[in-house]
């Protein structure tokens, strides 16, 4: 990847200091990046940013609290946000391996 599209995409993940960077892959064009917002609850929400060799820029959050704020900042407008579901609330018992936040221990590190 040349530092051109190196800079181009860095510029976008600039636009989540909140975020701490974590994972990219993905080839000259197409690459994904993700990372990780704490909560107060002491869990952590992911952020992953999706980069086509075309120049779009698409993302996916578990976080319910910054969500359309992240929309806003990619698309500056409200429009075509949707919020992110729970596998377990959207299919039950469909899907065995599902996680069940309630079940889930708090990470103790981020909560110390």
């Amino acid at each position: 990847m040349n530092q051109a599209r190196l800079e181009e995409l860095a510029a976008v993940l600039n636009l989540f200091p909140e975020v701490r960077w974590d994972r990219t892959a993905g080839t000259a064009g197409s690459r994904v990046a993700f990372g990780w917002v704490d909560r107060a609850d002491g869990r952590a929400d992911f952020l992953l940013v999706t980069f086509t060799p075309e120049g779009a820029v698409g993302f996916t959050t578990s976080s319910a609290e910054h969500s359309a704020e992240w929309h806003r900042r990619l698309y500056g407008t409200d429009a075509g946000h949707s919020s992110c579901r729970r596998v377990e609330d959207v299919f039950g018992e469909l899907v065995a391996n599902a996680i069940h936040i309630e079940d889930l221990p708090l990470n103790v590190e981020a909560s110390a």
